[in-house]
């Protein structure tokens, strides 16, 4: 059995909005499915209905103070970042992802 490392500093905040806190147990789960390249189930909530996505996680940012989860998302087909206060993992998928996260983007026509 093979363990995995994934550690988070701490850093301090320099704008002046709270973040709101995250859950360890979500930054786990996303940090570890980045880690072995599988599909990630998560249910988040936001600005509509609250949905369940099952995504190829590619990243994970910070940015503004907030996390941020950059994925791809098969089911619309194109990449997403998404607030990870936002979001809560289900259990592993234990399945590889196809490799969309690796993908480029097309560059566009020449003139």
């Amino acid at each position: 059995m093979r363990a995995e490392a994934f550690t988070v500093s701490p850093a301090r905040n320099y704008w002046e909005f709270p973040a709101p806190p995250i859950d360890a147990g979500t930054v786990r789960a996303v940090g570890g499915a980045i880690n072995r390249r599988h599909l990630l189930r998560v249910s988040c909530t936001g600005d509509g209905e609250p949905a369940t996505l099952t995504l190829e996680p590619h990243d994970l940012v910070v940015w503004a103070a907030r996390w941020y989860l950059v994925a791809y998302d098969p089911a619309v087909g194109r990449r997403r970042a998404m607030r990870v206060d936002r979001i809560r993992s289900h259990p592993p998928t234990h399945t590889p992802s196809n490799g969309a996260t690796s993908r480029t983007a097309t560059p566009p026509p020449s003139s």
